[in-house]
């Protein structure tokens, strides 16, 4: 014979047998679906991003361009008097710096257009996907923890975050 503790535990599923939703895997998203919601202002922001990380990546062939150009002045096999050697060193050293500040500024171009641009798409997908999961019928949030949604949106569009700004820009760099 059951007592009623006995009987209201058997109508309570067990926690293992609860199946938990499967997580989907997507594959891989195309350009046109990651800047989906990207504005004129976005792709405004990438275009120069785009160029500033197009400069930093040319400063490294540069750099060693001009650092040969070091050793082939300092060797003397272009001068022979060492005032003209060291007039020449000081030369493009000053073209290092002059690289090396533009490298900089053009890396911070591209580093914050990015960013900008990332977090504004990203916003925008936030606002989408909880509009989405607001949409959904009661039944869908039977199946889903409730408790896990914001940390789900959040790692979604954090992912999503990190594909269209500082990954995009090293992409092009």
């Amino acid at each position: 014979m059951m007592s009623k503790q006995d009987e209201g535990k058997k109508d309570v599923a067990p926690a293992e047998e609860k199946s938990p939703q499967k997580k989907t895997d997507y594959g891989v998203a195309s350009y046109g679906t990651l800047f989906r919601y990207a504005t004129f202002v976005d792709y405004l922001m990438i275009f120069f991003g785009g160029c500033g990380s197009a400069f930093v990546g040319l400063t490294q062939p540069l750099s060693i361009v001009l650092f040969a150009d070091v050793m082939d002045a300092s060797s003397g096999t272009t001068t022979e008097d060492n005032g003209e050697i060291a007039g020449e060193v000081n030369d493009i050293v000053i073209k290092f710096l002059l690289l090396g500040a533009a490298a900089f500024v053009a890396g911070w171009v591209y580093s914050s257009c990015f960013k900008v641009t990332g977090f504004r798409q990203a916003g925008q997908w936030r606002k989408h996907y909880l509009k989405a999961i607001l949409r959904q019928d009661i039944e869908w949030f039977d199946v889903n923890n409730v408790k896990e949604l914001p940390s789900d949106i959040s790692d979604a569009t954090q992912k999503i975050e990190e594909g269209v700004s500082a990954k995009f820009g090293e992409l092009l760099r």
